[in-house]
């Protein structure tokens, strides 16, 4: 089987959008095409409601239409295309399928159900969005803080500690935190309180690098290369984990790896990927697009991208297609699950 491919720009008067349909890998024999055609339906137009086929192409395959409805073309359902293919006197009819399926909201009721579609369990790992008190999912930190028997022994992922009494405070006053991986944590009282303890284990990392090793994570890259902390206890290590009830040193960090490059030295950071990412937007529309508002962005597309599962809440949820491409910041494609923030 030979594959082609078809990049067919169509044009609806009603909607003045160029779309581009793909349509990829037919397999059909080429025993039953005339193999010298290299060039197919240039000249094709097709008058029905004003759709124009402008540029078509493939190799070795004579095709002698291609049809295309204004219906099936801008209906939010699957389009079901037929082309029919004509040589050496033989026909076949090979369908296409151009996938555009029916918009699917992926609004929950609540927090709630959101955490449990999440398969979040005891020992995961969750990244969360969110600065000091700009951008932080509370919703849905504020459900899991209170969800009796839910998961626990998390480790957890920002770029701070928040405050006491809201969002990741309550979280650690609830007990459900084993680790957290942050970078400025000098706001919560409990939270230090917890680390001197021994009841919680930090590791402080630069902030930069947080973000960095989310994003290796969405990016697919195993792991990066960053000259901060080279050179440091930072790389060395040495620095406390945890402490013991009684204040000694119970934890220590492990030496982190490192390579020469133009003979200056960089850290090797491993790609951090969360089991389930909490994220914050200022508006999102049902199917999960996503748009912040300024500074309260942070480090929450670097979280949706580099989740397993992400769930995200909203202060406004419109009707998908309502927001203009332009202003959507993360695509729906890396949202799971979205709520209504309260």
């Amino acid at each position: 089987f030979i594959q082609f491919t078809f990049q067919i720009y169509c044009i609806h008067p009603k909607m003045p959008v160029v779309r581009k349909i793909l349509l990829h890998r037919a397999g059909l024999s080429p025993s039953i095409f005339n193999t010298s055609s290299a060039s197919i339906l240039r000249r094709n137009i097709f008058r029905h409601q004003n759709i124009k086929i402008s540029r078509c192409q493939a190799s070795s395959v004579r095709t002698s239409f291609v049809s295309l409805t204004p219906a099936a073309l801008f209906r939010p359902q699957d389009i079901l295309s037929s082309i029919k293919v004509q040589g050496h006197g033989f026909e076949q009819r090979r369908k296409i399928h151009h996938h555009t399926s029916t918009p699917m909201s992926k609004v929950c009721k609540d927090a709630k159900t959101a955490l449990e579609l999440s398969g979040l369990k005891s020992g995961d790992t969750v990244a969360v969005g969110g600065f000091g008190l700009g951008g932080v999912p509370e919703t849905l930190l504020n459900s899991l803080s209170s969800w009796e028997n839910g998961p626990r022994e998390l480790t957890i992922a920002s770029l701070t500690a928040g405050v006491d009494g809201f969002g990741l405070g309550r979280l650690f006053e609830a007990g459900k935190v084993k680790r957290v991986i942050s970078s400025y944590v000098g706001e919560n009282k409990n939270f230090e309180r917890m680390f001197f303890t021994g009841e919680l284990e930090v590791e402080l990392v630069p902030q930069g690098t947080i973000a960095a090793r989310l994003r290796a994570a969405g990016n697919g890259m195993p792991a990066i290369f960053t000259p901060a902390g080279a050179g440091t206890m930072y790389a060395n290590g040495g620095i406390p984990l945890k402490y013991g009830t009684d204040g000694s040193v119970a934890l220590v960090t492990e030496p982190r790896p490192t390579q020469i490059f133009d003979g200056k030295e960089y850290v090797v950071e491993y790609a951090l990927r969360p089991d389930v990412s909490f994220v914050k937007a200022y508006k999102a529309d049902t199917r999960g697009n996503l748009v912040f508002r300024g500074t309260s962005a942070n480090a929450n597309p670097d979280c949706a991208v580099a989740g397993k599962i992400v769930l995200a809440e909203a202060e406004t949820i419109v009707e998908a297609g309502e927001l203009d491409p332009d202003e959507i910041h993360l695509s729906g494609v890396y949202v799971d699950h979205l709520i209504q923030a309260e």
